[in-house]
Formats: structure tokens, C-alpha cells, sequence
């Protein structure tokens, strides 16, 4: 994608930057304050990216075919009950984290991908011969990513607890008896990881680890007990850090609320202010409280209008309120708060905007040695 186009692919990808609610709940009246945040890593000059298949854990190793038990009784009733997973457990929890992975790359409108069978392919021509920076260069790639599964563990048990209780029989004499419950346990566990590889230079540009941990129970009240499906757990931990994923490689808006100060000392002729903001009419309590401020320099007032100003994405002007209103009360907490939030908006509006159009640099990086036969376990 060149010239005209990329232009206006980045004025499309900075219209729909995925949303994010971020909420900071509060029972006092609040403000939406929208910008764009920048990634963690900076992708902006790696547009262009191809994804190969997530690597599965080489050393899972599938236990026994049953569940095992913890103790006489729980082996006496479920000690044949078939384990909740398969040894091919590694490689549909792979398989199901490369999907994601690209369903959640694609869906950000930010990059162009080559997906895993195509990159996958280009990889594998290097273990017979062919030079893979090459064949990255003439396919357009800009960078690499290697999803990797490094760890799994799954433990499941059966175990019982038994309750005693005092029987008295028909003639009156009384005896313990016990009633014995069982009960199911599997804790899962994994680490998902990707590696960012520069195409030209070969060197890792990021790698981010996500350790996860998942643990299910159930009381077993059947003679016949098969546990739930393993893979789904394992499932559901991967498609708990899709957003993680997202925001460590994409800019993205985000959404921050803050409080309204309080109308302490109090104007009445600001109470419709107050009313507008919870209405959702920004605007109009804007001219209230800029009023105000200009008439009696009240401090909510002024502190309410460099707020919303900001809520209006009218970012340097509120800037520049705040500074006004520093300028009448020096030293105010609570404004000296708002005025370094606000030019942490301006700065993360500024870096993820240059992350967006493409105007970061790559990172300077030598030219190293091929680093894929060591992530992909060629």
C-alpha cells in the first residue's frame, strides 16, 4: 500500500480505531473523556505483517488414561473415570490460539496480514535452503510473528470428604455414621507467548508472555461421572487476553471518566450545568461554566470547563483553561491533577496518532543471524 492510499487507509484505521471503554466508577457526576493510546509496541513501521501457527508445547505430556484419585474411597467409586483430555490436547489448544491471534489482528484494520499457511510455507523454505529474508522481502513483510505455547499443565483429581453423623437405631442406641461426598478438581495452566521478528534485520524486535491459570470443581452426585471438556478451559484463557494482545500491538481509543467538581462554594446558576452533563450535553453545560468562570472566576466552574472541554476532544483548549484556572488558585490539588491528565491525553493523542500514519522510525538494529529455527524448534 503506497502514497494516496496509505493515506487514506491510515484516515480510515484513525476514524475506526477499536474502542475500549476503560471505567472508573464513581457515584458523583462524570465525564467521557475519549483519546487514542498508543501500543505498547510500536508496529508502526511494521504495517505489513505475516503470522505463522502457534508452536505447541513440545514436552506435554499426557498422564495417565484415568483421573487419579486421592484417596480409598474416591478410588473405590471413580477410580475408572476416563481423563478429560486427549493427547491431542496441545495441538487443538495451539491451533486455537492461532486463530484468534489473526481474528484479532484482522479485525483492528491495522495491519495487512499474511496469514499462517502462506507464512508457515515461507518459514519452513529456510530449514531446505532458501534464504527467508529474501523471501520475506520479495512478498512485502515487514515483520514476523511467532505465537508460541511454552508451558501446559493440566491436574485433575477426584477426592472425598466425608461427614459423620449420630443414628440412633430402633432400640435406641446410637452409633456414628458416615456419608461420603465426592468431589472433582482439574487446574489448568499454560503460557501463551508471541515474538515480533524484524523481516530485514532477523533480530527480535518484542516478545510478550501471558502466563494463565484456570481451575474448575464439581461435586460428583452420580455413580456415573465423565468431567467436562479440558479443551474449552484452556479455550477460554486464550480468549482472555485477546484484548492484552490488541493493545500490546495496536493504538487504539480508550475511554476515561472524571469527576466534576463539586459546586462548592455554591452558584446556583450553575445547577442547570450539572444537569446538562448527566443529560449528556456537553456543550451546553460548557457555556454555563465558562460563563460562570469568566463572571466570578469560581473555581468548579473553571475546573468543570477545562474538563469538558477536553470531553469535546477540544484537547489544547482545555489545556490551555486549566492553566488559566492554575494561574487564579496555584497550587490546587485537584486542578494541578487535571492539568497532568490532561497533557498525558495530549501526548498519548500525539504518539499514537504517529503510530497510526506511519511517522515512527524502526528501531536501529543490526543485522543478526537467523533467529527462526530457535522459536519455531526447527
Amino acid at each position: 500500500m503506497k502514497g494516496d492510499d496509505r493515506k487514506k487507509e491510515m484516515k480510515k484505521i484513525l476514524a475506526l480505531l477499536l474502542s475500549a471503554i476503560v471505567l472508573l466508577a464513581s457515584c458523583a457526576t462524570s465525564v467521557g473523556i475519549e483519546y487514542a493510546e498508543a501500543s505498547e509496541i510500536d508496529m508502526g513501521p511494521y504495517r505489513n505483517i505475516a503470522i505463522a501457527s502457534t508452536v505447541p508445547f513440545s514436552g506435554f505430556i499426557r498422564p495417565s488414561s484415568y483421573v487419579r484419585t486421592m484417596d480409598s474411597y474416591s478410588y473405590a467409586s471413580y477410580g475408572l473415570v476416563f481423563s478429560s483430555y486427549g493427547y491431542n490436547l496441545k495441538d487443538s489448544v495451539a491451533s486455537y490460539a492461532t486463530n484468534s491471534l489473526v481474528r484479532t489482528l484482522s479485525s483492528s484494520g491495522y495491519f495487512d496480514i499474511t496469514g499462517p499457511n502462506i507464512t508457515d510455507r515461507m518459514l519452513a523454505s529456510g530449514s531446505i535452503g532458501y534464504d527467508r529474508k529474501e523471501t520475506f522481502e520479495r512478498n512485502g513483510i515487514d515483520a514476523v510473528i511467532i505465537p508460541r505455547i511454552e508451558s501446559m499443565t493440566v491436574n485433575e483429581y477426584i477426592y472425598s470428604t466425608v461427614r459423620e453423623r449420630v443414628v440412633v437405631d430402633k432400640d435406641g442406641h446410637s452409633h456414628i455414621a458416615r456419608d461420603v461426598d465426592y468431589h472433582y478438581t482439574a487446574d489448568q495452566g499454560m503460557v501463551f507467548t508471541f515474538t515480533v521478528v524484524d523481516a530485514k534485520s532477523e533480530r527480535i524486535i518484542a516478545k510478550k508472555s501471558y502466563p494463565l491459570a484456570d481451575s474448575y470443581s464439581c461435586d460428583i452426585s452420580s455413580p456415573f461421572f465423565a468431567p467436562s471438556d479440558t479443551d474449552s478451559r484452556f479455550y477460554d484463557m486464550i480468549d482472555s487476553i485477546q484484548y492484552d494482545i490488541l493493545a500490546a500491538l495496536v493504538p487504539r481509543k480508550v475511554m476515561r471518566y472524571e469527576n466534576l467538581m463539586e459546586n462548592d462554594p455554591k452558584v446556583n446558576g450553575v445547577k442547570t450545568a450539572y444537569k446538562s452533563v448527566e443529560d449528556g450535553n456537553y456543550s451546553a453545560a460548557l457555556a454555563v461554566f465558562r460563563y460562570e468562570w469568566d463572571s466570578s472566576r469560581h473555581l468548579p466552574s473553571g475546573y468543570n470547563s477545562a474538563l469538558l472541554l477536553a470531553a469535546l476532544g477540544r484537547y489544547d483548549e482545555a489545556a490551555a483553561m486549566v492553566g488559566e484556572v492554575l494561574d487564579e488558585y496555584p497550587g490546587n490539588s485537584k486542578v494541578l491533577e487535571l492539568q497532568g491528565n490532561i497533557d498525558y491525553i495530549i501526548r498519548s493523542n500525539e504518539v499514537a496518532r504517529a503510530q497510526i500514519e506511519g511517522l515512527t522510525e524502526k528501531p536501529k538494529i543490526s543485522e543478526g543471524g537467523d533467529v527462526y529455527d530457535a522459536l519455531l524448534g526447527f
